[in-house]
């Protein structure tokens, strides 16, 4: 520690400042703007101009080794030399100027130069002056100093001649705080020239800090390199209300050597008076400072929820436009306020003068992507608007404006905003484009709830009438519906089984309910009484049960082309698997994206052999003459326009009083809240009617399902179908 505060002298604090503003400058130029070339060499340039101030701290931190220091110093200009062409390279890629001389010639010449930085040729030793040390120039540094002086008589030239051509506002305002800042740069740098050559002179060029900090403000506040981070205001805010560390470091140097040879008492005595005029500034100064630096923004803040409280109370779009101009006008010093009116049926105002617009398709899709503020001078500078240049251009020419802000309803731009240029004739500050954006966007939502609010009230002028003409319309559909609903269920109807066969060896009934009139839901049966092409020739019944993807009318008229694929159930009546497969290959390309589950079965009522095949359907379910159940949990394919059929002929031996049950999933997968009603609960009811006649089985499970949903509307078809076989 107290070799730190040894070496550390006043002479320092130039050199310190124009090492962290030059870092700091290269650190945004990177990080908060855009990673372009051009950023990239302002970087470089940033660390260049500042590249020196460490060589000067190192001289008072390393005091007395002169040798190290000499070193030092010729490593630092082994890089220093290449400054003039870095600059020169910088100012040619902002200007768009190409150079197939001079660029390289200063790049030559920085290169043979470096190759003397090492040598007496270029510093032979240093002077030692009160203020620190400086290298004594050679005959190679004197050369060096030549060319770089020439190139800063070069640039200045060449920066004049373009400000007299240049025409873009953005580029010129580049050009003149650039200009201004080397101009400043070459004179710090020619201050040096009086100790290098043996002069006790302070070398001017530790001051780089008073020019970086000028190009500061200008790229912070005009956004000259597209660095986004922060405004002038606040790196002035920052700079200043830092200025507290300055006393407080030079009064700690001074009273260092004092206060470690105090006691503990005393110590703690300074230090807490110390903290305390410390803690008065935070508490006094720092508040005014605050406001000083940001009262623009404090009243635009006010206006801001000025103004949207006051939109609250507007109900007509007339009044809204007005107070958005007023404000738009009057809060940031604007001459006039135009609004250009994009051709809308709903946006149309008549208490301001406003001029119509009609948008190419182009920039009208464009303005309803970006959605934000648009400065003449970036659009004519900046390549992201390359495509859309001329027409915004065309745009800016049409209305006199420098700025143009779109305004939106429904994601579709109905008005532009066009803004002359300030008064002040400076640039519009990063929050005074924050402020626009939030007005217009208050005033977008406020223009919605506007037109919204004028709708209803046109609504319900005309509401009676509309609803007259829409409940005529509804019953008329209605009506419509119904009957065409009717006459889908009698047709449905008519396809079912009519009337069920009466059999010695085989008790037969089926309960079918859809949810909507018709469903999907489809049975048939096949009795002795038709032929059934049994290779046996012994007496048969076949029954067959499917489900329709959906439900209400079209569910039921692919249910009717399943009933007419049946026709050829009769020559396949036996093999089930052979029935399904052509019932899918007559169904190929007509189930219009429904898919259907099924199952056909063949009873041999002689011998009790039950063969059935399964399409994608809930299992087949056997009550055992014992109320046991058995369920056969065989399953191939559903039968759909995309899915191949694998049906397999499945075999079950029935015997006397067993009941065979087909139904469909609107039972077991019938829901009341969370509760599902599930294969367990609907078997259970199968089991605990296995010895009533099978109509009362069935219409006992219906009744159970209708219990368990509380008399609310059932979500599927219910469909179940039961036989018992009597084996004498």
């Amino acid at each position: 520690m107290d070799v730190l505060f040894q070496s550390f002298s006043i002479y320092v604090i130039p050199p310190l400042l124009s090492l962290v503003l030059g870092m700091t400058l290269a650190v945004l130029s990177i990080a908060k703007g855009r990673l372009k070339q051009e950023n990239v060499l302002f970087s470089l340039l940033c660390i260049w101009w500042s590249l020196l101030s460490p060589v000067f701290i190192c001289h008072h931190v390393f005091r007395g080794d002169t040798e190290l220091l000499l070193d030092i110093e010729r490593f630092v200009h082994l890089f220093y030399v290449y400054l003039p062409p870095v600059t020169l390279l910088f100012f040619y890629k902002m200007t768009g100027t190409r150079s197939r001389v001079i660029l390289p010639a200063a790049f030559v010449i920085s290169f043979a130069v470096s190759l003397t930085t090492f040598t007496d040729y270029y510093f032979y030793g240093l002077y030692h002056y009160s203020w620190g040390y400086i290298a004594k120039g050679g005959i190679a540094f004197h050369v060096m100093s030549l060319v770089g002086s020439s190139m800063v008589v070069y640039l200045i030239i060449f920066f004049i001649r373009k400000l007299r051509t240049e025409k873009n506002h953005l580029l010129r305002l580049k050009l003149k705080y650039i200009l201004l800042s080397y101009i400043i740069i070459g004179l710090l740098t020619m201050g040096n020239i009086p100790a290098i050559n043996g002069i006790d002179f302070y070398p001017l060029g530790n001051m780089m800090f008073l020019p970086l900090a000028f190009l500061g403000y200008g790229v912070l506040s005009n956004r000259l390199m597209e660095i986004r981070s922060v405004l002038h205001i606040t790196f002035m805010w920052a700079v200043i209300s830092s200025l507290i560390i300055i006393p407080n470091a030079l009064l700690f140097i001074m009273l260092y050597p004092y206060l470690i040879e105090q006691r503990s008492g005393p110590l703690f005595a300074i230090a807490a008076v110390w903290f305390y005029v410390n803690h008065l500034y935070l508490l006094k100064i720092q508040p005014l400072i605050d406001q000083l630096f940001n009262k623009r923004k404090y009243d635009l803040h006010r206006i801001e929820a000025s103004f949207i409280d006051s939109i609250s109370y507007l109900k007509t779009l007339d009044e809204l436009v007005v107070l958005f101009l007023d404000v738009m006008k009057k809060s940031l010093s604007f001459r006039s306020v135009d609004l250009a009116v994009c051709p809308s049926g709903e946006f149309r105002v008549a208490s301001v003068s406003t001029v119509d617009c009609e948008l190419e398709p182009e920039i009208r899709g464009w303005f309803g992507r970006a959605n934000h503020l648009v400065d003449r001078d970036v659009v004519e500078s900046k390549e992201a608007y390359d495509e859309v240049r001329g027409g915004l251009l065309e745009l800016f020419k049409r209305f006199g404006a420098r700025y143009i802000v779109p305004v939106l309803y429904m994601g579709e731009p109905v008005a532009l905003l066009a803004l002359p240029e300030k008064q002040n004739l400076r640039q519009l500050k990063r929050y005074e484009v924050v402020f626009i954006n939030n007005i217009r966007s208050a005033f977008s939502i406020a223009m919605e709830n506007a037109i919204t609010f004028s709708n209803l009230n046109m609504l319900k002028d005309n509401l009676e009438e509309i609803v007259v003409e829409r409940t005529s319309e509804l019953t008329q559909a209605r009506d419509i519906l119904v009957h065409d609903i009717e006459l889908a269920r009698r047709i449905q109807t008519a396809l079912l089984p009519q009337g069920l066969p009466s059999m010695d060896r085989a008790e037969i009934h089926y309960k079918y309910v859809p949810m909507m009139g018709v469903g999907g839901d489809f049975i048939d049966i096949l009795t002795p009484g038709r032929e059934i092409g049994d290779e046996d020739g012994g007496s048969a019944v076949c029954f067959f049960i499917c489900d329709v993807s959906g439900h209400g009318v079209s569910a039921a008229l692919t249910a009717a082309m399943v009933k007419m694929s049946l026709a050829s159930w009769e020559t396949n009546a036996a093999h089930p698997a052979r029935h399904l497969a052509a019932i899918s290959d007559s169904l190929k390309g007509k189930t219009g994206g429904n898919f259907i589950t099924a199952i056909s079965c063949h009873v041999d009522l002689e011998t009790g052999r039950l063969v059935f095949a399964n399409a994608g359907h809930p299992p087949l379910i056997i009550i055992r003459a014992d109320c046991s159940a058995e369920m056969v949990n065989t399953m191939g394919r559903l039968i759909s326009d995309h899915i191949p059929g694998n049906c397999e002929d499945v075999g079950v031996q029935l015997y006397d009083q067993d009941i065979v049950v087909l139904y469909t999933d609107g039972i077991i997968e019938e829901r009341s809240g969370d509760e599902l009603f599930g294969e367990e609960r609907f078997i259970g009811i199968l089991k605990s009617r296995c010895h009533d006649p099978v109509a009362e089985l069935c219409n006992g499970v219906y009744n159970a399902l209708v219990e368990f949903k509380g008399n609310a509307m059932l979500d599927d078809d219910f469909t179940v179908l039961a036989m018992r076989y009597r084996k004498k």
